[in-house]
């Protein structure tokens, strides 16, 4: 699962209310948790520091890169198969 979204919804967070408290919009939010953005936005990482504190943004923010460039590697691995 996605470590933004996982981290949400951990909070009951609805991604109207991640956006708001992020001072990003809903597409924002939708972008990064479906992987069309290629890393954590920094407002969003911001909002995560103020809720959970610095070090706890810093590993969201590992994970979720990590978590794109897993999915990265599944979506080449798939194109490479056919």
């Amino acid at each position: 699962m996605n470590p933004l979204r996982a981290w949400r919804e951990s909070r009951g967070l609805t991604r109207v209310q991640l956006s708001v408290i992020a001072a990003v919009s809903y597409s924002q939010i939708a972008a990064a948790e479906s992987g069309h953005a290629a890393q954590l936005p920094r407002r969003i990482a911001r909002a995560v520091a103020r809720l959970d504190g610095e070090p706890a943004a810093r590993e969201l923010v590992t994970a979720f890169a990590q978590w794109r460039d897993e999915q990265a590697s599944r979506i080449a691995a798939a194109l490479g198969s056919n």
